[in-house]
């Protein structure tokens, strides 16, 4: 059984970061980061409870954050846990929250 599962978004959020690593960096560095952020994920699956609930950006909805830097995981506490969305701490969380939040039916 898997400990995780990622949304479409999460999967396209990833391939992004992935993409601009190995146009950006080195290889090996494209890798490491993905690494990290799957070690994240296997972490957070084993304590769902980590991170913070932000509710000035959700609204009290179901979904928690857990910062990887330079990433921010936003993740429901699900059976397998959903990995929703994967941000770059520089990008405007809020911009994109709302409307993927809605999507999702959280």
């Amino acid at each position: 059984m898997n400990r995780y599962k990622l949304s479409p978004r999460a999967s396209r959020d990833l391939d992004r970061f992935k993409n601009y690593l190995l146009r950006e960096a080195r290889p090996e560095v494209a890798l490491s980061e993905l690494d990290k952020l799957e070690d994240a994920f296997g972490k957070l699956s084993e304590m769902p409870g980590m991170g913070s609930r932000r509710e000035h950006l959700t609204a009290g909805l179901d979904v928690r954050f857990w910062s990887v830097s330079p990433y921010v995981v936003v993740y429901r506490d699900r059976k397998p846990l959903e990995i929703v969305r994967v941000f770059h701490e520089r990008q405007n969380i809020a911009d994109h929250l709302e409307r993927v939040l809605r999507e999702l039916g959280v």
